[in-house]
């Protein structure tokens, strides 16, 4: 057979919209694309494979890769969403008998899988492989044609759809049944339905987590078996909780974008982006939302931000500036106006955009720029303000859902990603004189906080916890959390671990702190006669406080899929009402 018999296009480019630079990310310590193409190598119809990406040079980092792994790149120079012209011009330079193109995110695809459909439609002589037959599969990112199915296809596209999915022209064309090679691949593949594509932060967790656990029992030339993907999915409802919730784009769905804009610095915390993070992931994954996030500040550090459409601002006129320029896209704001230089240049460009009837969402402390914003979102149970567009409750925060896994007596202390109060100057002392022997105390140091501390002479075993990466996971082992009033805290909360809160006037008012002792859900810390004796019967017995922190924990844990189903549904409302 001709070494040409079958063309092997991967159609990849870096430029995704939910995660920037998918193809080169890491699984097991190589690029992803390097594991597919390694993957096609192992198809027994002779082939030749080529890596059709775009002439850019954002691009260009693929372009070197694929070089480098022994296959041919072709790097179009026509319009970037012109999916089918690229493939085409590839193509058109060795007319094929067959050609299968492959999505570059899909990085289980099944070399076998290909040689039995391709054998299946030489056997039966048809143009392509029928749709109807293939539901259910778990195989993904796989289209195959014969060279006169695929002329076909290219002659079918009649708009920008067309040309940027491969397949979808075919929606225009009446082809007989005849026309399609009945083929039924083997029952396995049909026993699990979950996604097998990178395409979000959670596919990649998702496809980063398989290909550890296969390569620490199999040697590291083998390919990872999809056929063992399907038993790990089937017997771990965890593995596949992962990504169950990614909504797959459709061709036919214009994807509305969104603008986040944050904040953060030494002074400031990481909180607001984090919970902004959070917020972004739920938008493009349940929801479909194209969305870029625009942080306040300098020398951001922090691992999810490689995965997103990205920018930081230096200051508040470079960011106020582009601001200017988006007021044809939606944009959720998460800044502390009190915290701002700018606060007149704030107001004129939020006020153009009220003009404008352009959509601005608002988190927590916006709320004072409620008279411009669309909705305002308050992360809290508690506000003093009322306004028809201002929602908050138990229902509103935006924590992370938590898995506890308690280590018995570990107390995790956070006081701010800052220690903005300074609790680090004074309370490991107290705490070491008046904590019960038992109790194993866990510090953590924030990013732009402060050495606590410690006594010199400890009589508890206390461990510095210095900028971790997983405070999730610390979260999870901690069996109590001693936490100031605010994000921390209420993760904690929301996991459902017995807290201790540390008070933050006068960053909060002091009728919130009130409000909030009222609430009754956990020991409120307050360093005088009775403290110590409160602390110790609380580590001991805390139960007097579990059925209303249950309760809460619950609702909380609901805030962020309620407020981005809100924004959402605000969003198609405005979007669609006359004016807009």
């Amino acid at each position: 057979m001709d070494k040409s018999e079958l063309l092997i296009v991967v159609g990849a480019r870096l430029n995704s919209s939910r995660l920037p630079g998918k193809h080169l990310l890491p699984l097991s310590g190589r690029p992803m694309i390097q594991h597919l193409i390694n993957r096609l190598k192992m198809v027994s119809v002779p082939n030749r494979i080529v890596v059709a990406t775009t002439n850019d040079s954002y691009n260009k980092p693929l372009v070197d890769l694929a070089s480098t792994l022994g296959v041919e790149v072709f790097a179009y120079e026509g319009d970037i969403n012109d999916l089918v012209g690229r493939v085409h011009c590839v193509f058109s330079q060795s007319r094929p008998a067959y050609i299968a193109y492959i999505c570059g995110d899909c990085p289980l695809v099944e070399p076998e899988f290909i040689d039995r459909a391709i054998n299946a439609m030489k056997a039966a002589g048809k143009p392509f492989l029928s749709p109807v037959n293939n539901e259910g599969l778990i195989h993904e990112g796989i289209n195959i044609y014969k060279s006169t199915g695929w002329q076909r296809l290219v002659d079918a596209c009649k708009d920008n759809a067309d040309r940027e999915h491969v397949g979808l022209s075919l929606r225009h064309c009446n082809i007989p049944k005849s026309d399609y090679c009945s083929f039924k691949d083997q029952s396995i593949y049909y026993s699990v339905k979950h996604r097998i594509s990178v395409d979000t932060l959670s596919d990649y967790q998702l496809m980063k987590t398989l290909y550890e656990n296969w390569y620490k029992n199999h040697p590291q030339k083998s390919i990872v078996s999809l056929k063992w993907v399907i038993e790990q999915l089937k017997s771990d409802s965890d593995l596949r909780a992962i990504n169950e919730n990614v909504k797959q784009k459709s061709p036919f769905s214009s994807y509305q974008k969104l603008v986040i804009i944050s904040e953060c610095s030494r002074e400031k915390g990481m909180g607001q982006l984090t919970r902004c993070l959070r917020v972004t992931r739920e938008l493009q994954e349940r929801h479909g939302l194209n969305v870029e996030l625009w942080v306040l500040g300098t020398n951001i550090n922090h691992p999810q931000l490689a995965q997103l459409n990205f920018t930081s601002f230096a200051d508040e006129d470079s960011l106020l500036k582009a601001l200017e320029t988006q007021s044809g896209k939606a944009v959720l704001l998460d800044v502390f106006p009190s915290r701002l230089n700018s606060v007149e240049g704030w107001n004129q460009v939020l006020q153009k955009r009220q003009l404008n009837r352009s959509i601005t969402f608002g988190l927590d402390q916006t709320s004072t720029w409620k008279d411009y914003l669309t909705k305002v979102y308050i992360p809290s149970f508690y506000c003093a303000e009322t306004s028809s567009n201002l929602n908050f409750g138990w229902e509103c925060y935006l924590i992370d859902t938590i898995r506890r896994a308690p280590v018995k007596n570990r107390l995790l202390i956070m006081t701010g990603s800052a220690d903005t109060l300074k609790y680090g100057s004074w309370l490991p002392q107290w705490l070491d004189d008046n904590l019960p022997d038992f109790v194993n105390p866990f510090w953590l140091v924030g990013p732009y906080a402060q050495e606590p501390c410690l006594p010199v002479h400890t009589r508890l075993k206390w461990e510095v916890l210095h900028q971790p990466q997983d405070v999730n996971l610390l979260l999870s082992n901690a069996h109590w959390v001693l936490s100031v009033y605010g994000i921390g805290l209420f993760e904690a909360l929301g996991a459902d671990i017995p807290a201790i809160a540390l008070p933050s006037m006068p960053i909060i008012a002091e009728s919130e702190w009130n409000a909030f002792r009222e609430a009754d859900v956990t020991l409120c810390f307050e360093k005088n006669k009775t403290a110590r004796c409160d602390l110790y019967s609380f580590l001991k017995h805390n139960e007097d406080f579990d059925s209303d922190r249950k309760a809460i924990s619950a609702e909380m844990r609901k805030g962020v899929a309620n407020i981005c189903a809100d924004m959402v549904s605000e969003l198609n409302r405005l979007l669609h009402s006359p004016g807009q």
